[in-house]
């Protein structure tokens, strides 16, 4: 994490302080779980209208939003 930190230009002094104070690990321990229940098994992981997107291109993501469309259409 540190790393990645450091490559998109965090104030590493700063994040190295927060990172090993575990002051985030209760909301990163949520998210996580919260994660587990709706089956991200990695990152990153995109839901249209609940439903977890499969096809990571944006053809798949035109197609899984049209679809949505089309059911919201139907009620």
């Amino acid at each position: 994490m540190k790393k990645y930190a450091t490559q998109v230009g965090l104030d590493r002094k700063r994040f190295d302080a927060e990172f090993d104070s575990a002051k985030y690990d209760a909301v990163i321990r949520r998210d996580i779980e919260e994660g587990e229940v709706y089956g991200v098994e990695a990152t990153p992981a995109i839901f249209i209208n609940g439903v977890m997107l499969t096809e990571f291109s944006g053809d798949g993501l035109r197609a899984a939003i049209e679809k949505e469309f089309a059911r919201a259409g139907k009620r």
